[in-house]
């Protein structure tokens, strides 16, 4: 699937190419840590500089050639890579928790604040417009802790109760 993406769908559209090689890469990192062992030290030092040279180098984020640090970078997380702990603390924890809110939610913000600075005809600046989208990030955040904590979870422990008998 890579290679198909990387060869032959980047030819007639890059975005498609890099959508459907994420997946293909979320796969791989998934199996990969089945197969092979890496130690944590040398995942977390990998996560850091493939951090460190996506944000200094990438000039967008859907580029099929930034494909394979971006493959490093979910390789590295799911074989055990935490950052030296940090993503091990309660707050990221929670995050993770709620990353299904987030994904279900975070069009919805984003196309809110878009529409709204648009029909406000407001002008902004990239400095503006990210301490915007900070903003919007910190509520978007907040509400699904919130949407989490007290639908997802309900409905899950519902959901544990109601079909239980399909583990046994």
């Amino acid at each position: 699937i890579l290679v198909i993406c990387t060869y032959f769908i980047s030819q007639y559209n890059q975005n498609y190419a890099v959508y459907i090689a994420y997946f293909a890469i979320g796969a791989l990192a998934r199996k990969l840590p089945e197969k092979i062992q890496i130690p944590k030290y040398i995942c977390d030092i990998g996560i850091i500089l493939t951090v460190v040279f996506m944000l200094a180098v990438a000039d967008r984020i859907y580029n099929i050639v930034y494909l394979p640090v971006m493959a490093l970078l979910f390789i590295f997380i799911t074989m055990g890579g935490d950052l030296f702990g940090l993503l091990k603390l309660r707050g990221f924890v929670r995050l993770g928790d709620a990353s299904y809110s987030i994904y279900l939610l975070h069009g919805l913000a984003w196309y809110g604040m878009n529409k709204y600075i648009a029909v406000q005809n407001l002008v902004l600046n990239r400095t503006q417009y990210t301490l915007v989208s900070t903003a919007v990030l910190l509520i978007l955040l907040t509400i699904c802790t919130l949407t989490f904590q007290y639908i997802e979870k309900p409905f899950i422990a519902l959901g544990r109760r109601k079909f239980s008998w399909l583990k046994e």
